[in-house]
């Protein structure tokens, strides 16, 4: 079962509270969500602070996972950003080739 905790930190001389969602077992961690929640960019404790992104691929029901090769947040959101549009792309593909082949085979049948 995999929950997630908040984490709640305390700046007691800025008065000032950060939420931060972070897995139990810890394994993710700098969580941001891109494309409304879509596409997640995260660091893990053995990936010697480089960036990773993980999205849902609906029509598989399995996550991609890839590395961004990358140690700045900022390099890893546009390279999430463009490597979510191609997996965008080709899943319109899929789905418009699946599309196509349904009706060809549906046709030589009649």
């Amino acid at each position: 079962m995999h929950m997630k905790s908040n984490l709640v930190r305390v700046d007691f001389r800025k008065n000032n509270k950060s939420e931060k969602a972070q897995d139990n077992n810890g394994f993710r961690f700098n969580q941001q969500k891109l494309f409304e929640g879509e596409v997640t960019i995260f660091q893990t404790k053995k990936s010697g602070d480089f960036w990773h992104m993980r999205m849902y691929i609906a029509e598989h029901q399995k996550y991609f996972t890839k590395s961004l090769r990358t140690k700045s947040k900022d390099s890893a959101i546009e390279k999430a950003k463009i490597g979510a549009m191609f997996l965008f792309e080709d899943a319109q593909k899929v789905l418009k080739d699946a599309d196509l082949k349904n009706k060809c085979n549906v046709g030589a049948y009649r």
